[in-house]
């Protein structure tokens, strides 16, 4: 074992720990820390057996396990974002239609609110009050 080996499955260890930590503490994440945790073991395995990539590699007509894992990497990635972009979208969609239906539901409590008698329209807020006006 060299000083990367050893000092990666330290970082991964602490990782591993970390996430354990988490899904006891936080049951509604433990889908999500089972997953981390299948990562942090993966990569665990692949840097006390780089021959297992190196081989896996071959099996799919590339030439080194390194090379393996940056594909893999970066197809991890590529998902990562769209997945994020698409529930970032969503929560987009979801806001649209809350801001919409606050705007129909002020706008219907203005229609049926009874008439003021007053000769300047209501203060909405400090801002528009006019200088030297209290708006307490």
């Amino acid at each position: 074992m060299n000083v990367f080996q050893a000092t990666g499955l330290i970082v991964l260890g602490i990782l591993f720990a970390w996430t354990s930590w988490g899904i006891l503490t936080d049951r509604p994440r433990m889908t999500s820390g089972l997953f981390w945790l299948s990562i942090w073991s993966t990569a665990g395995y692949a840097l006390l057996h780089p021959e297992t990539l190196t081989h896996a590699a071959h099996l799919l007509g590339i030439d080194r396990g390194a090379d393996l894992v940056s594909y893999l990497t970066t197809l991890a990635l590529l998902l990562g974002f769209f997945l994020v972009y698409r529930g970032y979208r969503s929560i987009q969609s979801q806001l649209t239609v809350i801001v919409r239906e606050i705007a129909l539901l002020k706008n219907e409590l203005q229609e049926h609110a009874p008439p003021t008698n007053r000769s300047s329209p209501p203060v909405q807020n400090c801002h528009d009050a006019p200088p030297g006006s209290r708006t307490e």
